[in-house]
């Protein structure tokens, strides 16, 4: 599962994808703000990971965390 919002903002998930899937495109999105984005693992029920969340830094410099 895709999770992100704008940065500062509740996050949502905005995508659950196929096992073995490794991208996805977020459409639609302000390119004026910062969003932030986790992925989500689940193997099982009430068993899951995420990975660490990564923002976009839009002023020119590099993503942050």
């Amino acid at each position: 599962m895709v999770v992100g919002g704008r940065a500062g903002q509740p996050m949502r998930a905005m995508a659950t994808v196929d096992p073995g899937q490794n991208s996805y495109t977020v459409n639609g999105l302000n390119p004026g703000f910062d969003y932030c984005f986790t992925v989500l693992a689940a193997w099982s029920s009430g068993t899951f990971a995420t990975s660490t969340q990564v923002c976009t830094a839009r002023g020119g410099g590099t993503p942050t965390t």
